[in-house]
């Protein structure tokens, strides 16, 4: 005889199973269940038919037999059936087990071409967080760029102006800095790690193919790190990109840059392609002649290999990338190897690396909707710097291994994935200050374990589910909890509204995270708080709650959307950088939370098919508690308001524009800001 209380927590157990099938399969059983088949004129089955009861109806799939089940609503009064190749059909009546035949578009003896206009603002609409996808005609108007520079045309990202002494730019979403947002390539999370904000300028902007924008906290399987954001870059697919494509320019800032994409190998089994970048950085700009380059000058030299085999439901695909970027600053007669100190100050850093990344697949075999994947990627980086008399050495090797599971949960469009993630990293990391006579030196060995659910879900018309939650455990700080929410409605009127919450984790990497500030010769202090964690400082744990609406129009002759959002952070143990003491630079965990809020709003209009318009305001502060009392975050502008223009004359002439207010800024130890000031970008272009 069991016990009462196991009876009860057995009981509780199966309601909740229970529950969740009965959430799966939709909270509404108001109408009745019609089930049926599709065929062909020669009387033979159609797979992947649609279906959608209107109004207000879900859709479905047939299977590979034709059969369908659909739930009629009480209001719906015609089923509208369409399928690649056949003409759509609507019935006004059916029975209780009806048997459709759809008739072919083959016998029409002209051809038809249909046209659409692309969705306004680069939103995507399907998505169940806030997303938009940066295609290759946005990148098109940066005539050279990397990842860093890919956002000029898109205000969810706030990217600063180049570091005059290291050249790297830093990119913060939603008020908060890089370290919060997540990087990953083809879905598969890659770490920034060592490299710090100089990672983005490692991804050339002419390998890209896309790239998605995805704010707040992001699916369980990209991993626990991400608070504010992340940033997915996709590359031209080795089995169907066919060209050859050459990239060359030169400015009169003295940058010289040359691309290349080369497809090796295309072959129906898969192809392979090589890449190649390199960059040369030459004049010693000094626009107010005080003896200091605006920016450094140097070289990169970049390359990659991607690879794809694939037979039958089986897939495999690797990808090699080595790159190396030297960089000198300061003043313009250092060169690298005289005195960094010498009349003045010097600047150097030279970044190293080679990663190794691949993903293998299998479907199975009469259910195309399981499938099992297992992503991999190891490498070796490393980072020296020398700013004037302080000199860091910075190194890491790193191995990740995830293995993922999954399904959709028939042709409704649920679904679940699962999987289990494995890492490891070992850091090597020196900060030598000899005008301080003081050396701080860390090896950080880490390994991580975790596993996590997702599932996928339509509980009710127009409502998505979008639900996971991860559990990793950490050899140094023990174990974390990452649970994820997205809900996203829509109605018929254009309408779609989400809702996304979540919590995230972010472990102290004080030096990667923050070279900006070792140029400055300050005296580094890290107070610590626990001796037996890394650097003595705990880890941050961060909450994001965020709300926003999109809604799609037609009026005049185009397509228009309007968005608005807002989100708010809450950081538990912020790692605080200290520089509001001169000379001194301190690191602690902060005694109580800090809060970011942002808010923005944008608004897309196409007229007709040759202007496009884009008009964003976007506020965004982020208050944090340091020694000296609650202080905004210093050298991040509030508020930002952007213009941007698009317009196509013919013989495809392009013009193009963006005009950007960026707001006022807090200096470093006082309560004065910057002023508020405009920046202006224009191409044109011929295609």
């Amino acid at each position: 005889m069991l016990p009462v209380q196991v009876k009860s927590a057995t009981f509780r157990l199966l309601l909740t199973i229970a529950l969740i099938l009965r959430l799966s399969e939709g909270f509404s059983q108001d109408g009745r269940i019609i089930r049926g088949r599709v065929l062909d004129e020669n009387e033979k089955a159609l797979e992947n038919a649609l279906l959608i009861y209107l109004p207000g109806g879900k859709s479905v799939y047939s299977d590979s037999a034709g059969r369908f089940e659909i739930e009629k609503p009480e209001a719906a009064n015609m089923l509208v059936i369409s399928a690649s190749g056949y003409k759509r059909d609507t019935l006004f009546s059916t029975g209780s087990n009806p048997v459709i035949r759809l008739q072919p578009v083959n016998r029409l003896k002209e051809e038809v071409l249909i046209t659409g206009e692309r969705n306004p603002g680069q939103l995507n609409f399907r998505s169940a967080a806030l997303e938009i996808n940066i295609d290759r005609n946005e990148l098109r108007k940066a005539a050279c760029c990397n990842l860093s520079e890919s956002f000029e045309s898109s205000p969810m990202v706030d990217v600063s102006f180049p570091d005059p002494l290291t050249g790297a730019r830093q990119i913060k979403m939603l008020g908060l800095g890089t370290q919060y947002t997540g990087y990953s390539i083809e879905n598969q999370v890659i770490p920034n790690g060592v490299l710090g904000a100089s990672y983005a300028s490692l991804i050339p902007g002419p390998w890209l193919e896309s790239i998605q924008v995805q704010k707040g906290t992001g699916s369980v399987a990209s991993g626990y790190a991400a608070l504010s954001g992340q940033i997915n870059s996709d590359f031209p697919k080795s089995d169907s990109s066919a060209k050859t494509e050459w990239n060359a320019f030169s400015s009169t800032m003295g940058r010289n840059e040359a691309n290349l994409v080369k497809p090796l190998r295309r072959s129906a089994a898969g192809g392979t392609t090589l890449f190649l970048h390199g960059n040369h950085s030459w004049l010693n700009m000094d626009a107010n002649r005080d003896g200091y380059r605006d920016l450094p000058i140097g070289n990169q030299v970049n390359a990659m290999i991607r690879s794809k085999h694939g037979t039958g439901n089986k897939t495999f695909n690797i990808a090699a990338h080595g790159y190396r970027d030297e960089r000198i600053g300061g003043i313009t007669s250092f060169n690298g190897k005289n005195d960094p100190i010498k009349n003045g100050f010097g600047f150097s850093s030279i970044i190293r690396g080679a990663d190794l990344n691949g993903k293998a697949g299998f479907i199975g075999k009469g259910n195309s909707y399981r499938s099992l994947g297992v992503q991999w990627s190891g490498g070796i980086r490393s980072n020296h710097q020398t700013a004037g008399l302080n000199h860091i050495q910075l190194e890491e090797r790193y191995f990740s291994i995830d293995p993922v599971f999954q399904a959709d949960l028939g042709k409704s469009g649920s679904g679940i994935k699962t999987g289990i993630s494995v890492s490891g990293r070992l850091r090597d990391e020196n900060l030598e200050q000899k005008l301080h006579e003081q050396t701080l030196s860390y090896r950080i060995n880490e390994q991580r374990a975790g596993c996590y659910f997702e599932y996928k879900g339509f509980p009710a018309a127009g409502l998505m589910l979008f639900a996971g939650s991860r559990m990793d455990w950490h050899s140094l700080y023990g174990w974390r909890h990452s649970p994820r929410l997205h809900l996203r409605y829509e109605n018929s009127d254009g309408l779609i509204v989400r809702l996304a919450a979540g919590q995230a984790w972010h472990d102290p990497e004080i030096l990667a995270r923050n070279l900006q500030y070792f140029s400055s010769g300050r005296r580094v202090n890290v107070l610590s708080t626990d001796a037996s964690l890394p650097y003595g400082l705990k880890p941050e744990r961060g909450q994001s709650l965020g709300a926003s609406a999109v809604w799609s129009y037609r009026i005049l002759p185009g397509k228009g959307s309007i968005t608005a959002d807002a989100y708010l952070s809450r950081i538990d143990n912020q790692i605080i950088a200290d520089a509001e003491t001169s000379g001194i630079l301190s690191f602690y965990n902060a005694s109580s939370k800090a809060i970011s809020r942002s808010f923005s709003a944008q608004l897309d209009q196409k007229i007709g098919r040759q202007l496009a318009i884009r008009l964003a305001s976007r506020n965004s502060i982020l208050w944090s508690q340091f020694k000296q009392g609650r202080l905004q975050a210093a050298m991040i502008s509030f508020s930002k308001v952007f213009l941007h223009l698009d317009y196509q004359f013919p013989y495809s002439i392009k013009v193009n524009g963006t005009i950007q207010l960026n707001g006022k800024m807090r200096l470093y130890g006082t309560d004065e800001y910057s002023p508020s000031f405009f920046t202006v970008n224009t191409q044109f272009s011929r295609s």
